[in-house]
């Protein structure tokens, strides 16, 4: 049961399994509060820590199983859920930074729609570059490319990733911005997100909430990793 709990809590659980699940929360005190409880640990620490606190309540419910020893298994659960609790508050306390740490990844260059633009060499290698790892090249290459053209947003879509690998934050603040700015939807859902990471990484999750609630309030690439973020880092901000 903690397995199914833990998928629907995850948004994996669909059709009819999810139909019935909700059906049961409906009728079952046990299973509701077993849901809550759950919902409120996943709240409180991050998924690492959750994975961990889930291996030691399994391990408590594999040696509690029969109906006899009911009494017994409860008060167990809410014990180690109070040390285990204690001990992950008191060591750490997730943050912006941390969500980035488990969030970001360098953008995917084969998800981009290429730019139509005559002037297209200089950008075709720094993009190659970038997939390679070789951001600070990259960097002055496309420094040197959007002076020329100023208005490829392919260009500068790329500068801004560069920038944010190099920690050019500004530069790369600045990118993301023009590009959402324009409303080209493609580019600018990739901005707000790598917009977002840049305030996280910098801690400014203030200005990476909204960002994020947009990107949460819609089905879209990013939706579901937004979600996560905003419920298990930024809960409070």
């Amino acid at each position: 049961m903690l397995d199914k709990i833990d998928k629907y809590l995850d948004n994996e659980l669909q059709g009819e399994e999810l139909l019935a699940f909700k059906q049961q929360l409906e009728t079952d005190e046990q299973l509701a509060s077993q849901v809550k409880l759950h919902q409120e640990v996943n709240e409180s620490i991050t998924d690492d820590e959750v994975y961990y606190l889930r291996q030691k309540l399994s391990i408590l419910i594999s040696k509690n199983t029969t109906r006899h020893f009911y009494v017994k298994f409860t008060s167990s659960i809410a014990a180690g859920i109070l040390v285990l609790l204690s001990a992950i508050i008191i060591t750490k306390s997730p943050g912006p930074e941390k969500a980035y740490e488990q969030f970001y990844s360098p953008y995917s260059t084969d998800l981009t729609t290429r730019s139509s633009n005559s002037v297209l060499d200089g950008l075709d290698f720094a993009i190659k570059l970038y997939a390679e790892g070789e951001y600070d090249t990259a960097l002055q290459i496309l420094k040197s490319y959007n002076k020329e053209t100023f208005h490829d947003t392919n260009a500068k879509y790329y500068l801004g990733l560069c920038a944010l690998e190099a920690e050019e934050y500004s530069l790369a603040e600045k990118s993301f911005e023009e590009i959402l700015k324009e409303g080209n939807y493609a580019y600018s859902l990739h901005a707000r997100w790598y917009l977002s990471m840049l305030y996280l990484k910098t801690d400014q999750p203030e200005k990476a909430l909204p960002l994020l609630k947009e990107l949460s309030d819609s089905e879209n690439y990013y939706a579901e990793r937004s979600r996560k973020i905003l419920r298990k880092y930024l809960k409070k901000s």
